[in-house]
């Protein structure tokens, strides 16, 4: 008989996931003078909580609006009214926004604050009786097959 034995080991190294920001309506807005805007990211997840989104996912917002034109500025509040809360933003443009084109920013944090995500809405004021146009798809991410049938939808308020 032979007593011979043998010990192995293996080191297993998981990586974390990512933080993906998801904006429903898409990341180029046009709104009307005079009315309001919802930005939602709820749909925002972490690879590393399945199943979960949003606030849900334990993942907190942080939003900023950056002013473009007429002129650059970090205060946006001369030509919008905005709200944020968590996960979702409503926008009004006020009478003087006419022309404006500004920048929301939402950054996404997952619950350790050690990951992020980001996305950068551009938004175009118009005037009262512009036509708008909006187009949106049935995918939340940018990754896609070639098994996978993308799906537009696109609507046109006048």
């Amino acid at each position: 008989k032979s007593l011979k034995s043998a010990t192995e080991s293996v080191n297993i190294y998981v990586s974390q996931g990512n933080i993906y920001s998801v904006v429903s309506g898409g990341l180029s807005r046009n709104m009307r003078i005079l009315s309001t805007l919802t930005l939602d990211v709820s749909q925002s997840y972490d690879e590393d909580v399945y199943g979960l989104f949003g606030t849900d996912a334990g993942l907190s917002f942080t939003w900023t609006c950056l002013l473009i034109a007429p002129v650059l500025s970090n205060n946006c509040s001369s030509y919008f009214k905005s709200k944020f809360i968590e996960d979702t933003g409503t926008i009004h443009a006020l009478s003087t926004s006419v022309g404006t084109i500004a920048q929301v920013s939402v950054t996404i944090t997952d619950s350790q604050r050690t990951r992020f995500a980001q996305s950068v809405v551009t938004i175009k004021v118009l005037p009262p009786m512009a036509t708008l146009v909006t187009a949106s798809s049935n995918r939340l991410t940018g990754f896609m097959t070639e098994s996978q049938s993308l799906q537009l939808v696109g609507t046109l308020s006048v």
